[in-house]
């Protein structure tokens, strides 16, 4: 049981967490550019979009961020 201080604060970073907008990129099949649709200052990664590459075929993801290629996550 969480305390309604807990709770709104597990709210709100799950709400920043997830609202993305993906939007495929024209120049390139493939790949898409994905941008935070509640832009912050919060965090810098909130103020700009990133690059996504996905082979879905051969299970090759690659993310301007490198998230993926440091965590696998």
């Amino acid at each position: 049981m969480y305390t309604r201080a807990v709770y709104k604060k597990y709210r709100d970073t799950y709400i920043y967490s997830t609202a993305f907008r993906i939007d495929p990129d024209a120049d390139k099949a493939d790949s898409f550019l994905v941008t935070h649709t509640s832009q912050s200052w919060k965090y810098s990664w909130f103020q700009h979009s990133f690059k996504v590459e996905a082979n879905v075929e051969e299970g090759r993801y690659t993310f301007e961020c490198k998230t993926w290629e440091h965590t696998g996550e």
